[in-house]
């Protein structure tokens, strides 16, 4: 009898693995983007987070994604990147998503959907308003692998 039961048992659920930071973005996409071969990037990841790092030369693009507990004040978060770059240039890109160009260093975009926070940074490629665009194109390619709307807009519209 228990063998028969064995038989008949359903399998465990799996619960599909979340889209790692590396292959939300990756060399290949950093090519395309960038024109620079930065070959395989490194990811790290730890419980709610994973992040992918890219370097080659003083280029470096960073890649995270950040499962979150809370909902996140995106003004709050955009106050908060202009205290820690006062130089900063802060501009929201859309619903729940904004950029930071640093001068002289490079640009960050956020962005939050439900429950997640994607984070690109360029850096070592220009100033900030140089490289803000790049940074916006990989994240919406970061957002295309996913199955959320990342809220990253062009022209007040929501990107989809």
């Amino acid at each position: 009898m228990l063998l028969l039961m064995a038989s008949h048992t359903r399998p465990a659920s799996v619960m599909p693995k979340a889209l790692g930071a590396c292959a939300a973005v990756t060399a290949d996409d950093l090519l395309n983007t960038l024109g620079i071969n930065f070959h395989k990037g490194q990811e790290s990841s730890t419980g709610k987070e994973s992040t992918c790092d890219y370097a080659v030369g003083n280029a470096q693009v960073s890649v995270t994604i950040q499962r979150l507990d809370g909902a996140v004040d995106i003004a709050e978060e955009m106050a908060a990147m202009k205290r820690e770059f006062p130089s900063a240039t802060v501009r929201r890109l859309g619903e729940a998503s904004f950029v930071v160009e640093i001068p002289g260093a490079g640009a960050q975009v956020h962005a939050v959907y439900e429950r997640e926070c994607l984070m690109v940074s360029v850096l070592g490629l220009g100033d900030g308003a140089a490289v803000s665009g790049a940074a916006e194109r990989l994240a919406r390619t970061a957002r295309g692998r996913s199955k959320g709307d990342w809220h990253l807009a062009r022209g007040g519209r929501n990107i989809k």
